[in-house]
C-alpha cells in the first residue's frame, strides 16, 4: 500500500485564542474523546455552547484491532497538544485511523490522496477489476448499520493477481449519504493523486468522512 504517515491538515481562515474557551473546550474534548468508543472504533464528542463549541470525531479502519485503534487515536491526540497551531478545523490522518475537531461543522474538503507508480500487468482487465471490486465494496460498507460502515474484500485480477480493498463510512451517515460519499471520491482520487489510476497497482484514498484503498497484497490479516 502506498505509505502514509501521519498527516496534518489545517483550515487557516480561522483561528481561536490562547486561553480562551474555545481552546479550554478543545482540551476537555480531546481528554474525553478516548473514553468514547462505540466499541467498533468510532469516537465522538461534543463540549460547550454556541461559538465556542467543538466537535471532536476519530474512526478506525475497521479491522484494526482495539488496542491499535486506541493507540493511534492517542497518538493523534498527542500530535496536536505538542504543536502550536491554532486552528479551529484540523483533522490528523494515519493509515489506522483520522481524527478532526472543529466548530460549526465536519470538514468535508480535506483529504489525504496516494497512488501506486507502478502500472498492473494487463491494465484494462485490471482497472475493471478494481472497479467492479470497490463498488461491490462500497454497497456493503452503505448497508452498514449505525455503529460500523465498513467492508473489505478480494477479487480475481489478471495475470494471477489477487486484488483486494476497503471502503469505510463515517457511521453516522446514512445508507445513501455513504455510498454518494464514496462515489464522489473516484472522481477526486483520479484527478489529486499524482498519476492516479485503477490500473496502477495500489491506491488510497482518505477522506472526511469516507475513505476506500485497492492493493494487490493484503489489507489485512481478515483477508489471509
Amino acid at each position: 500500500m502506498v505509505p502514509l504517515s501521519m498527516h496534518s491538515i489545517c483550515h487557516q481562515n480561522d483561528n481561536y485564542t490562547k486561553n480562551s474557551t474555545y481552546e479550554r473546550n478543545l482540551d476537555n474534548a480531546l481528554l474525553t474523546l478516548p473514553t468514547t468508543d462505540s466499541g467498533l472504533g468510532f469516537f465522538n464528542i461534543s463540549v460547550g455552547q454556541g461559538t465556542d463549541r467543538v466537535h471532536s470525531y476519530a474512526l478506525c479502519r475497521g479491522d484494526i484491532k482495539h488496542d491499535l485503534c486506541h493507540r493511534c487515536v492517542i497518538d493523534a491526540i498527542n500530535n496536536i497538544r505538542e504543536d502550536s497551531q491554532i486552528q479551529k478545523v484540523r483533522v490528523f490522518y494515519q493509515p489506522e485511523c483520522w481524527l478532526t475537531y472543529f466548530d460549526k461543522r465536519l470538514p468535508s474538503y480535506v483529504y489525504i490522496v496516494g497512488s501506486s507508480t507502478i502500472t498492473a500487468p494487463e491494465p484494462n482487465i485490471f482497472e475493471v477489476a478494481v472497479r467492479s471490486l470497490l463498488g461491490e465494496l462500497f454497497k456493503e460498507a452503505a448497508n452498514g448499520g449505525s455503529l460500523r460502515k465498513f467492508a473489505i474484500g478480494k477479487t480475481a485480477g489478471p495475470s494471477s493477481l489477487t486484488i483486494y480493498g476497503f471502503a469505510q463510512c463515517t457511521p453516522y451517515l446514512t445508507k445513501e449519504q455513504c455510498i454518494k460519499c464514496l462515489k464522489n471520491e473516484i472522481p477526486k482520487f483520479l484527478e489529486f493523486a499524482p498519476r492516479a489510476s485503477f490500473k496502477k497497482i495500489d491506491g488510497i484514498f482518505y477522506g472526511v468522512p469516507c475513505n476506500f484503498g485497492y492493493n494487490i497484497s493484503p489489507l489485512s490479516t481478515m483477508l489471509m
